[in-house]
């Protein structure tokens, strides 16, 4: 009776002890877990965007003034082809005399330390002026872009020409639109922005859009032509309408 005894209390005691032990341990695993969920999240917090300022300036305006909204977005022609962001309008005035310049406070596109470009290394120029056969206008950085940390994976961003391939029709494109690259690699693109592009000359009456990879990584980093996407054919021309591609590379994305 008392030795049974003893062996009960001896389980119960086991019993307890294993008990103990999975209380022990579960409480470790989620603390581990929970963890690198805040360290996931931090890495998510730690990706930010560069910012900084572009002097603009009317050097051969010479026609009409010009009027920038805030939320304009204006891509870099060179390299790191990023696109930024003016954070207030700017408006440039016909010329008469010298030249006047503004400086418009900007953010880049692209998250990462891609945007911290040095001074003089972003250029955006106007359409040319037919009386000076030069752009009538301009945009550069004077100071470098500062503030971008590489975080967690994000995505690409890109501009895309779409080219309106018919005499008739309009393209009208909305933002949310999602389109497949044909080449490799397989990736989709999402358009920020509305687009429409009127009939005119196929291959010559396009349009500019802003687009962000769907997919997130250093996938979406393609190079120029690489991301190619047709309509259907149209019936006044023949060809595929809207005819889209990206002439300058996908830039941002990270792993």
């Amino acid at each position: 009776m008392h030795k049974n005894l003893g062996t009960y209390t001896n389980k119960k005691a086991l019993a307890s002890a294993f008990i103990i032990l999975f209380v022990l341990l579960a409480s470790v695993v989620l603390a581990l877990l929970h963890s690198s969920s805040s360290a996931h999240a931090a890495s998510l917090r730690q990706s930010t965007r560069a910012h900084g300022t572009l002097v603009f300036s009317n050097d051969y305006l010479n026609t009409a003034a010009v009027t920038l909204k805030a939320g304009t977005i204006l891509p870099n022609a060179r390299a790191p082809y990023i696109e930024v962001q003016l954070n207030k309008a700017v408006t440039l005035p016909v010329r008469s005399g010298a030249p006047v310049s503004f400086t418009i406070p900007v953010t880049v596109i692209q998250y990462g330390t891609i945007g911290n470009i040095a001074a003089e290394q972003f250029d955006y120029y106007g359409p040319t002026d037919p009386s000076t056969n030069r752009s009538s206008w301009g945009a550069a950085n004077t100071a470098p872009f500062t503030g971008g940390k590489d975080g967690s994976s994000t995505h690409a961003y890109g501009m895309l020409d779409v080219d309106n391939e018919s005499f008739t029709a309009t393209v009208h494109l909305k933002a949310g639109t999602i389109l497949k690259n044909v080449k490799s690699p397989s990736i989709q693109v999402v358009l920020l922005q509305d687009v429409t592009v009127p009939p005119g000359i196929p291959g010559i009456t396009s349009a500019s859009v802003l687009v962000q990879v769907v997919q997130t990584g250093t996938i979406g980093n393609i190079a120029a032509e690489q991301f190619d996407y047709d309509g259907p054919i149209d019936s006044s021309s023949g060809r595929p309408s809207p005819s889209i591609e990206n002439v300058n590379p996908f830039t941002g994305g990270m792993d």
